[in-house]
C-alpha cells in the first residue's frame, strides 16, 4: 500500500469513520435503478431519445441548490449552537450562567455531543 502523506494546504488525512460511503452509494444507485425500472420499464440506457447533457445540467443545478440549502442550514445551526454555548458558559464560581448548575451543564454537554 502507498504511504499517505499530507501536502501543504491539504485537509488532514481521514481518520476511522462510522459508515462505508461507497457501499451506501452503491445501495442508493441500485435503488435508483430499480425505481427507473419500476417507472419506465427499463434501466437508463444509451441512445434513449433524451438529451443526456440537458438532463445532467438540470440535475447539477438541482444538486447545487440542495448543497447551498445544506450549507446555509449548517451555518445557521452552527450560529445557534455558538449562541447557546455562550449562554451556557461558566461564571466565576464554575456555575452555568443560564442553568445555575455546575459546568459543564447538561445543555452544554448536549450541544458539544458529550451528553
Amino acid at each position: 500500500m502507498t504511504e499517505l502523506r499530507e501536502r501543504p494546504g491539504d485537509q488532514p488525512l481521514p481518520t476511522e469513520g462510522c459508515q462505508n460511503v461507497q457501499d451506501r452509494l452503491i445501495e442508493l444507485i441500485e435503488e435508483r435503478r430499480d425505481l427507473g425500472v419500476q417507472r419506465y420499464g427499463r434501466p437508463l440506457q444509451t441512445f434513449n431519445g433524451r438529451d443526456a447533457i440537458k438532463d445532467a445540467v438540470e440535475e447539477a443545478l438541482d444538486l447545487a441548490t440542495y448543497l447551498m440549502q445544506v450549507r446555509l442550514e449548517k451555518e445557521a445551526t452552527q450560529a445557534r449552537i455558538t449562541e447557546a454555548l455562550h449562554l451556557h458558559r461558566a461564571d466565576q464560581n464554575g456555575m452555568c450562567v443560564s442553568c445555575m448548575t455546575p459546568v459543564p451543564c447538561r445543555t452544554r454537554r448536549a450541544l458539544l455531543g458529550n451528553a
